[in-house]
């Protein structure tokens, strides 16, 4: 239709835009599957490597770059926060490229997710009330699903729903455990923990659907999601300035660097002795007793109960 065939038009010419700039090869295929969910020139062994290390959602355009586009135009935006005017004009902006965005990169689940909770706390900041991630979290999935009812049998919406779940549960427990007294300390043990609570929460059903277990998930997530975080930001920042010959030169190559070491790391990763447990024989009945006892282990953190431990157990076995 003619919202695709637009989407597809504005996905092309921002592509251009990098070549233009002097990107090329796999790091040009790993920048548009990243800033733009166009994997369609992406090197299939590169692809099954991010898969093989647990970390093939940094392939997909998700929550965390509609997250990055809305702190850099609220940044951008920030001195209209003075009159409650230009207050609801920004608010009507932000929606406005965020969904953009979420259109230009072909709507899938996990955007779509992120851009109606980010549409929520656009709304909160102009009203001066704190958003509910957890109301947040179900009122998005619940219009989502009036909208198109079968998106609760795509995995992306599962996994995506699911991850935030998890993060939200699990995370602030598993961040109390231990405590860093330096800022870099802090920062790896906070992205640590969001990796484990992730998978806290997506593990059952990915394991389901996709039969494998990438055992080293945590040493892949501390080495790329940072520097996925970097790319989107010069990425973004390229766009504007591609036809500036002498900055976006020395930008191209920051981003080029960047995407390698990635890349680097991946193939580290993938290559370490059993990065993978494959050929998992997994039913239905057996997720739902798995997430059983995530369930079980969610309360204990929150509620010291003996019978949610033995419940766990028997759930276990």
């Amino acid at each position: 239709n003619r919202r695709k065939a637009v989407a597809n038009t504005a996905r092309c010419r921002l592509a251009g835009l990098y070549v233009h700039a002097g990107m090329s090869g796999d790091e040009l295929g790993i920048l548009k599957a990243i800033l733009l969910g166009d994997d369609d020139t992406l090197d299939p062994e590169l692809k099954a490597s991010y898969s093989s290390a647990g970390v093939s959602h940094i392939l997909c355009v998700s929550g965390m770059h509609v997250g990055v586009i809305f702190m850099i135009i609220n940044f951008l935006l920030k001195p209209m926060d003075l009159f409650k005017t230009t207050r609801i004009l920004k608010t009507f902006i932000v929606m406005l490229v965020i969904w953009l965005y979420a259109h230009i990169t072909g709507l899938a689940p996990s955007v779509t997710r992120s851009a109606t909770m980010f549409t929520f706390v656009a709304v909160g900041q102009v009203l001066r009330r704190n958003t509910n991630v957890f109301h947040s979290l179900f009122a998005s999935m619940f219009i989502l699903l009036v909208f198109n009812p079968l998106l609760l049998f795509e995995v992306g919406f599962q996994l995506s729903y699911l991850a935030v779940a998890g993060i939200v549960l699990f995370q602030p427990k598993l961040a109390a455990v231990y405590t860093c007294h330096t800022r870099a300390g802090n920062y790896f043990w906070e992205l640590l923990t969001v990796s484990v609570a992730a998978q806290l929460g997506t593990s059952p059903v990915s394991i389901y659907y996709f039969a494998q277990f990438p055992n080293y998930f945590m040493l892949s997530n501390l080495g790329v999601i940072a520097l996925s975080f970097a790319v989107i930001i010069t990425g973004v920042a390229l766009l504007p300035i591609s036809f500036i010959p002498f900055i976006s030169k020395y930008l191209t190559w920051l981003l080029t660097m960047e995407i390698k070491a990635m890349n680097t790391i991946i193939t580290f990763i993938e290559r370490l002795p059993c990065s993978v447990t494959g050929n998992i024989d997994y039913h239905i009945v057996q997720v739902i007793l798995l997430y059983g006892v995530i369930g079980c282990v969610c309360l204990l953190m929150y509620r010291k109960d003996r019978k949610v431990f033995w419940t766990a157990g028997v759930l276990f076995t």
